[in-house]
């Protein structure tokens, strides 16, 4: 579906933010800053400086202060996140600890999606299901989280969580719009809304939220026909209701609905080159029922859940056959019951899950798989200051049997402002529908073929860290290493010093591994500024020829240096990103890529009580990744301007 939302120009853009009023029913009290909880690791709240894993918070000021499409451009910059291309007009994925980012699962509230990237060929669709403004925070847990949810979870987890409904009825607006400097298209705008309150006070409430976002598609600089960065058209909406008839029962409706166009001006990968304009129609469909109830020291939670990606594509040229359709879908069934017991907390849960996928290429048409698991988790305070978190999941697989996923680790606190922690994990992943379908063949950009003798990737991960918690520092180094059995890799086996029209094979790397350090530090300093920064190292090596991994940033750091003037209302921040350098194979040979710095601005200022304007430049330096080399999977937005505003901040950062 189109939207009317072609932007004129710059000027265009201006007069819209100008324009703009925020709205807002009721003003947020004042409250006392809470210490941050953290649900993703465990599956109940835990304060984040005794969590049992290595995990990162994204939350407030941070969210908002950059101009997001979708979750990989919140998350990219966080501690041990790289990213990856998928070969087709600046797509890209997260890659956490450098695992691939379909060994990564995303929940949204807990919920899990199926990576579509490992599904659907050159898709990056797993990002875009939740408007940036309808999310509170983000958690991300690097390491296996096999043990709670199993496969997917063989890098870590990103979980989404999404703004509750407020107390009493309140409403929010964004509105954002920028473009690049050089002219050449790519001008974005975006509207996003969000309402929530009581029905029936303390027992009925309702949240509705939509967006609607467009980009235009930017050509390249050297052949103006062709498309650098593909265009891109997405509305959203969804609603929610929250029963609470007692204080023993919560249940809650959901129901979210995504439609998005992506075009881009292309010519075949092989064959002649006939120019044309190729389109992929995704629909985007995801609905949940939950019940969460409290009975004294047992806590239960019950839900369902189903979400459907569809894809569909079609060109402009009748000599051009568009890729076929594709449709996936999850339906799930879970829950768990957790005990408060006098020294430990126990959970017990199970999932029953069937994972489905139309398209031509699958026997019959379709396929289907059954994923069903059992799971216990034990939450043991061993003295005041040593926690042991003890976990055990049995997942059976449809076509490859039982998997059994245990975890351990021990958070030790010598004092009240260092932990130390540390512990081991084993996950898994099955190979998808597609990657071991015989009759499975993609022909596009870049070609995949089926592999039915693939086998399940498996991980034993250990880590051990130190964090320090005083006053407004935090900080920590954390030690890392994945031991990797049957690494599902693309392997090229056609064309491969092609930069278009290679073909590729699933296939397993028998033995990989994955070793290096995070660090962290996020502190406050005098006159008002605060810092924030991180560093990863990583060493991804093929223990079987003794080669680096490709596409794996030996170093990443990232820093944010902030600014605030609490009573002006102002605040500024500098960001920057750097990605190290990493290899790349082309026709056999290793190829290596050089590093780069992308640096961002930015400066707020709230206008009274509810509303805020931000304005700043994404890209400062125009960092060109095809000027450092014509290999790199994906480009990178040139020099980009944006305003927006928002609702006012609570905590200016």
């Amino acid at each position: 579906m189109a939207l009317p939302l072609r932007p004129a120009g710059t000027a265009t853009i201006a007069a819209i933010i100008t324009g703009f009023l925020s709205i807002s029913a009721a003003a947020a009290d004042e409250v006392a800053q809470l210490d941050t909880l953290v649900v993703t690791a465990t599956g109940g709240e835990h304060r984040l400086w005794g969590v049992p894993a290595a995990v990162t918070v994204i939350e407030g000021e941070r969210l908002r202060e950059r101009p997001a499409q979708d979750a990989l451009e919140l998350v990219r910059d966080a501690p041990g996140v790289s990213l990856g291309g998928v070969g087709l007009s600046g797509r890209k994925t997260i890659q956490l600890r450098g695992m691939e980012s379909h060994q990564s699962l995303i929940l949204i509230d807990g919920k899990r999606l199926n990576p579509s990237d490992a599904v659907i060929g050159h898709s990056d669709y797993q990002h875009g299901w939740v408007a940036p403004e309808a999310i509170e925070r983000i958690e991300i847990v690097r390491g296996p989280m096999s043990s709670l949810y199993g496969s997917e979870a063989l890098g870590g987890v990103i979980n989404i969580i999404t703004k509750p409904i407020p107390e009493r009825w309140s409403g929010s607006a964004r509105l954002l719009g920028g473009a690049r400097e050089d002219g050449r298209d790519g001008e974005r705008s975006q509207l996003a809304v969000n309402l929530g309150g009581p029905l029936i006070a303390d027992t009925l409430a309702l949240g509705v939220n939509a967006s609607l976002l467009r980009q235009e598609d930017t050509p390249q600089r050297d052949n103006p026909d062709l498309t650098e960065l593909e265009g891109r058209e997405m509305r959203s909406g969804g609603i929610s209701l929250a029963f609470t008839p007692n204080a023993a029962h919560t249940l809650r409706l959901e129901y979210q609905l995504g439609d998005e166009e992506r075009w881009r001006d292309t010519v075949p990968g092989r064959g002649a080159p006939i120019l044309h304009e190729s389109s992929y129609q995704l629909d985007r469909e995801h609905a949940a029922i939950t019940h969460q109830g409290r009975f004294g020291t047992v806590a239960t939670q019950l839900r369902a859940y189903r979400s459907v990606l569809e894809q569909t594509n079609s060109t402009d040229n009748a000599d051009i056959a568009p890729t076929a359709p594709q449709k996936l879908t999850d339906e799930v069934v879970d829950g768990h019951i957790r005990l408060d017991l006098n020294d430990h907390q126990l959970t017990v849960g199970g999932e029953y899950r069937i994972e489905s996928l139309e398209h031509e290429m699958m026997r019959g048409g379709e396929g289907d798989v059954t994923h069903q698991a059992v799971f216990v988790q034990d939450e043991w305070h061993l003295t005041e200051t040593i926690n042991l978190t003890l976990g055990l999941r049995a997942d059976r697989h449809e076509l490859f049997g039982t998997e059994f996923s245990p975890r351990g680790y021990l958070v030790y606190h010598p004092t009240d402002w260092v932990t130390v922690k540390g512990g081991y994990g084993h996950g898994f992943r099955a190979p998808t529908l597609k990657q071991i379908s015989p009759e499975y063949f993609f022909q596009g950009a870049h070609s995949f073929s089926g592999n039915p003798d693939l086998k399940p990737e498996y991980s034993d991960s250990y880590e051990f860290g130190i964090e320090v918690w005083q006053g407004p520092l935090h900080a920590s180094v954390t030690l890392f290493q994945n031991d990797v059995e049957d690494l599902i890799v693309n392997q090229c086996v056609q064309n491969c010093e092609a930069l278009i029209g290679k073909v590729y094979e699933h296939a397993n790397v028998a033995a990989a591994r994955i070793r290096g350090v995070e660090t962290e530090l996020d502190t406050e300093l005098p006159a008002g500024f605060t810092l924030a920064a991180n560093y990863t190292y990583l060493n991804a090596e093929d223990r079987d020829s003794g080669t680096t991994l490709a596409n794996r940033p030996r170093h990443t750091a990232g820093l944010r240096l902030g600014w605030a003037h609490r009573p002006l209302g102002l605040r500024t921040n500098l960001r920057t990103q750097y990605t190290g350098k990493q290899v790349v194979y082309v026709g056999g040979n290793d190829v290596e890529l050089p590093a780069y710095t992308l640096w961002h601005a930015g400066v707020a200022k709230d206008l009274g009580s509810q509303l805020t304007l931000r304005v700043g430049v994404e890209n400062l330096t125009d960092e060109r990744l095809t000027d450092k080399s014509p290999h790199y999977s994906f480009p990178e937005q040139g020099r980009f301007y944006f305003a927006a505003s928002t609702p006012a901040s609570k905590r200016p950062a």
